[in-house]
């Protein structure tokens, strides 16, 4: 597992991540394909709050079976202020995606080990909202969705 912090310098936001990957051993050239776990909604923190064990789990079974799996705390999450989280009030699935789709491009270019053109995006509840949200506005970015209810 690898954290990763990005700086969106138009809004000095600072981003945080984490990237899960197979061993290094079993990379293809391209990078692996790998899944986005989006959670969104407001009140909930991932990356840098209390993280979930069966998420942690998750995520290793995935890189058993060769898949990479990215995460990122942005816009709209918890526990950065009130106008962190207040970034997504009346603007719901319109502002964190265009943050994800940010921040896995540049996690990509740093490690090279996302296959940009192999990503699939998943989530439950607000996540799975996201979820459907990228496969309607955002479908040069993932090449799968699912929305987990």
């Amino acid at each position: 597992m690898m954290s990763y912090t990005f700086q969106d310098v138009s809004d000095t936001v600072t981003y945080y991540g984490m990237l899960f990957t197979p061993p290094p051993t079993t990379k293809p050239p391209q990078g692996f394909p790998t899944l986005h776990f989006v959670y969104g909604g407001p009140g909930v923190q991932i990356v840098r709050g209390l993280c979930s064990k069966s998420l942690f789990l998750r995520a290793q079974i995935y890189c058993h079976y060769g898949y990479a799996v990215f995460l990122c705390d942005c816009r709209g999450s918890s526990n950065r202020g009130s106008k962190f989280a207040g970034y997504i009030k009346y603007n719901m699935g319109s502002v964190e995606l265009p943050d994800h789709i940010m921040f896995l491009r540049e996690v990509a270019r740093q490690s090279g080990n996302i296959d940009l053109n192999r990503v699939a995006i998943y989530g439950s509840s607000y996540g799975g909202y996201l979820s459907l949200m990228a496969a309607a506005k955002h479908r040069y970015a993932y090449k799968a969705a699912v929305a987990i209810c």
